[in-house]
């Protein structure tokens, strides 16, 4: 899949398929000397990889709404990329399941005032899970004072395990 490279890692995500069952070998090669093989354990990529939390999770108040924006975990976008989020009060043991209709944007609207809220978002594919973004959480405003937030002013939460 990869031979005759200098880098130290191989991406070969477009090469195999999802329920392929394979031993990767490789070794190292200098002009002429060559090191022994070494090879992998079974790997499976449906069973066998994460993919990474989302990028640039921000989230801002807006009155008591929270806008949440976030970038896709690498790039090129694949088409079958489903994201998950929820959101939670400050303290709360329980998290809400957003319905998200446009796939790196929502807006989470009739929030308590002057309420802190945490977000949390998940990509995953047909057969890969992903790992959940680090908690971003900022407090909503009362009504009538709508200026934007800055991220410098994103309040740090501790994680709360997800519930469906």
């Amino acid at each position: 899949m990869c031979e005759n490279i200098t880098e130290t890692q191989c991406d070969f995500t477009d090469k195999i398929q999802p329920f392929w069952r394979a031993v990767y070998t490789v070794r190292a090669e200098v002009g002429e000397r060559t090191s022994a093989w070494a090879k992998t354990g079974h790997f499976q990529a449906n069973k066998d990889t994460k993919i990474g939390p989302v990028k640039s999770l921000v989230v801002e108040s807006h009155e008591n709404t929270v806008k949440v924006d976030f970038s896709p975990p690498f790039s090129p976008i694949l088409k079958n990329v489903r994201y998950t989020s929820y959101y939670w009060k400050e303290g709360a043991e329980d998290k809400i399941k957003v319905p998200s209709r446009v796939p790196t944007h929502f807006v989470l609207e009739d929030l308590e005032e002057l309420t802190v809220y945490c977000v949390q978002v998940k990509a995953s594919t047909d057969f890969i899970e992903g790992q959940a973004s680090d908690p971003k959480c900022v407090k909503t405003m009362s009504r009538g004072n709508a200026a934007r937030v800055s991220l410098s002013q994103v309040i740090p939460c501790p994680a709360v395990p997800a519930t469906s």
